[in-house]
C-alpha cells in the first residue's frame, strides 16, 4: 500500500486529502477509517468524523481508495507542527490493527500543522465524495 497526501489550494492546508493505492498483487480491503498517528506509533488516533460511513473499501491491485484528515479548524486551538504522519489499518473489527504502518508521502516533503482535535473520514472509493464532504463541513 502506498499513501500520498495532498492539499487543495483553496483549503489553506486545513485538510490532508489521502490517496491510498494498492501496490500489491492481491485485492485489499480498507476497513472503516485510517488510524492516523502524527508522532509515535502508540499515540491516540484521531476519531472518525460523521462522514459518509462505509464498513470497507475494497481495492484490487492498482486501484485507489480515499480519506481525509481534518488537521485544524480556522480560529480553533493552537496548532503544532508535525513532521510526518503514519497510517495504520483496522482489521474487520474496529480498533484491531492489522499490518504495519504506511508513512504518508506529504506534499513537497513538508510537515503538517495540527490542532488538538484532528479527525478523519472513512475510507471511500469516490474521491469527489470525500472532498465535497470535507469542504462542506467548513
Amino acid at each position: 500500500m502506498s499513501i500520498t497526501g495532498t492539499f487543495e489550494r483553496q483549503d489553506s492546508e486545513r485538510n490532508l486529502f489521502m490517496t491510498a493505492v494498492n501496490t500489491g498483487d492481491k485485492t485489499c480491503t480498507l476497513y472503516y477509517y485510517p488510524i492516523v498517528r502524527f508522532v509515535t506509533d502508540t499515540e491516540v488516533q484521531p476519531p472518525p468524523m460523521e462522514s459518509p460511513a462505509r464498513a470497507a473499501a475494497t481495492i484490487r491491485p492498482g486501484e485507489k481508495a480515499y480519506a481525509a484528515v481534518r488537521l485544524f479548524r480556522e480560529g480553533g486551538s493552537r496548532t503544532e507542527n508535525k513532521p510526518s504522519v503514519k497510517v495504520f489499518f483496522h482489521d474487520r473489527t474496529v480498533n484491531d490493527e492489522v499490518g504495519g504502518p504506511v508513512t504518508v508521502k506529504l506534499p513537497d516533503g513538508g510537515s503538517l500543522n495540527v490542532d488538538s482535535n484532528p479527525m478523519v473520514t472513512f475510507w471511500n472509493l469516490d474521491a469527489a465524495m470525500v472532498k465535497s464532504y470535507m469542504f462542506k463541513v467548513h
